[in-house]
């Protein structure tokens, strides 16, 4: 099986890359935890929802103070990721793919 790529389309596909790269460095929770990311992975709607439901404060600054293997334990009770980096992760994954328009 021969797999043959229009070169066109790796075009395309680099100046996407690119433009990502360029975008800026960081990316709300907002953004990237979106309800339709929340509602596939949680019974919670928004990530604000998941986190005030743990008992937990959804101020940057406070969120910080969570340890992290408590909130591991939080997030594998309430979502189906095992800790919070796979769930970081997870949601990264999906918004950089749409990003990229894919």
């Amino acid at each position: 099986m021969e797999i043959t790529t229009d070169m066109h389309e790796f075009d395309d596909f680099q100046k996407k890359l690119d433009a990502a790269s360029k975008s800026k460095d960081t990316v709300t929770f907002g953004e990237l935890f979106t309800s339709a990311f929340m509602r596939k992975h949680s019974k919670f709607s928004d990530f604000e929802d998941l986190v005030k439901s743990g008992g937990y404060s959804a101020d940057a600054d406070e969120f910080k103070k969570i340890p992290d293997n408590e909130f591991d334990k939080f997030i594998k009770a309430n979502t189906d990721f095992d800790s919070w980096k796979d769930m970081q992760q997870a949601a990264a994954n999906e918004w950089m793919t749409k990003k990229l328009g894919f």
